[in-house]
């Protein structure tokens, strides 16, 4: 696996209201700017692109704490990390330049659902572009409608500075992203989960 994630350079932090921003998993930042990119993987080596431009190859093995790193100049467009073993690419990890906040998406962890059986299942909730890609400084507030044989446990976004009720029904995303998580009453039936907000067209997810 390869994953990426993207800081201002040394000199450049940005400042939100909850304080100075750091790493995330974008590829929007401001015109002619320098960034840091990040690179976690078990692979042996790891290529970094922009725009199919080779940034640099770096080996897992000179990073004792087993995150590379790269100076890049940004470019609106693609950033692709490539993982190599023994000189074959093996995975790949895309971070594309988004566009405006246009909707909502749901998708459900499929692993967490067994059908039939009283159990809990999750799913995330994102803010994307109207291509799917995430919007990862978005802050929207969302509202979840469960109707069928289930109720909601929790709704939370992972941001340590958020101390709102977890068991409401509507919560704001965190760099463009939440996680619900609802209890089935075990009764045979089609739960289905609406997700809306006043400026995003809204999304549903439907689970047997």
């Amino acid at each position: 696996m390869v994953y990426l994630a993207v800081a201002p350079a040394r000199g450049q932090q940005e400042q939100s209201r909850r304080g100075p921003r750091m790493m995330r998993e974008s590829w929007n930042w401001p015109e002619d700017s320098n960034v840091r990119v990040f690179g976690y993987s078990n692979c042996q080596t790891v290529e970094l692109f922009v725009n199919d431009k080779l940034v640099g190859e770096k080996s897992l093995s000179d990073f004792p704490d087993r995150r590379m790193n790269w100076e890049a100049a940004y470019e609106p467009g693609v950033l692709k990390a490539v993982g190599k073993n023994d000189g074959k690419a093996v995975c790949q990890y895309v971070l594309r330049t988004a566009g405006p906040a246009k909707k909502i998406a749901l998708k459900l962890d499929a692993a967490s659902t067994y059908p039939g059986v009283k159990n809990t299942f999750q799913f995330e909730v994102s803010v994307v572009d109207e291509e799917g890609n995430l919007i990862a400084g978005a802050d929207n507030e969302i509202q979840l409608k469960i109707e069928g044989p289930a109720r909601l446990l929790g709704f939370g976004n992972g941001d340590n500075a958020c101390h709102d009720n977890e068991t409401d029904a509507t919560h704001r995303v965190y760099q463009g992203r939440a996680l619900a998580v609802v209890q089935s009453s075990g009764q045979p039936g089609k739960i289905t989960i609406q997700a809306v907000s006043s400026s995003l067209a809204e999304a549903s997810l439907l689970v047997e």
